[in-house]
């Protein structure tokens, strides 16, 4: 059966070979979300903190525990996000991989499979519950006791930065929480995992299911 092209499956990019190609663009991702963008989000951030740099610095370190980082810190994971995500990829595409944004034209998707979609999303809602019941009641043997301290210790920090980052004091928030927790990672990620990292995984193993 022959694939249809698609970004996914054409190559896209002739002059380095699918694996030097898929180590740059997760090295850079993870340059410009973790370093770049963390950087940037500072500066951006540091005017909507209500003290001085020093102060905010030091909150910065331990943002949940400072209602005045929540704008702050949206602002911060939003500018490190769109960086990493979005602004990395479009310059690789520009300047190293010799293409473009319009490259990943939008196709048109069967109405029957977006309706599939839905369902099979709220399906899993209801089979990822005893899952989630399971790991947060997880036990491990008493010689893993200091990792299971660890990795509990690790989930619990989590949970407080993703309540933190979802509970909005007004429209305001609520709005830019909407576009740094659903928009900007949403389109991020498409372009760099499905768009770029499929695409040289594809070239790789000539397997679009290993791809996917």
């Amino acid at each position: 059966m022959s694939i249809p092209g698609n970004p996914s499956t054409k190559p896209l990019y002739g002059k380095y070979s699918p694996a030097v190609l898929l180590l740059i663009t997760l090295g850079a991702t993870m340059m410009g979300f973790q370093f770049v963008g963390a950087f940037i989000g500072i500066a951006v951030a540091f005017p909507f903190y209500p003290g001085d740099l020093m102060s905010f610095l030091e909150a910065a370190m331990n943002p949940t525990g400072y209602e005045e980082m929540r704008v702050p810190l949206l602002i911060m994971q939003g500018v490190g996000s769109f960086t990493g995500f979005i602004l990395v990829p479009w310059l690789l595409l520009k300047y190293l991989y010799s293409g473009s944004f319009a490259e990943f034209k939008v196709t048109r998707t069967d109405s029957s499979m977006i309706l599939a979609a839905f369902f099979i999303t709220f399906f899993f809602m209801g089979v990822n519950a005893p899952f989630i019941e399971w790991n947060q009641n997880l036990k491990l043997p008493e010689s893993l006791a200091e990792i299971e301290k660890a990795l509990r210790s690790m989930e619990d920090t989590l949970a407080v930065t993703s309540r933190f980052l979802t509970e909005f004091d007004g429209l305001g928030q609520l709005m830019l929480g909407i576009v740094v927790v659903a928009i900007i990672p949403g389109i991020g990620e498409e372009l760099v995992f499905r768009g770029l990292v499929q695409n040289h995984v594809f070239r790789l193993s000539k397997n679009i299911h290993v791809a996917i």
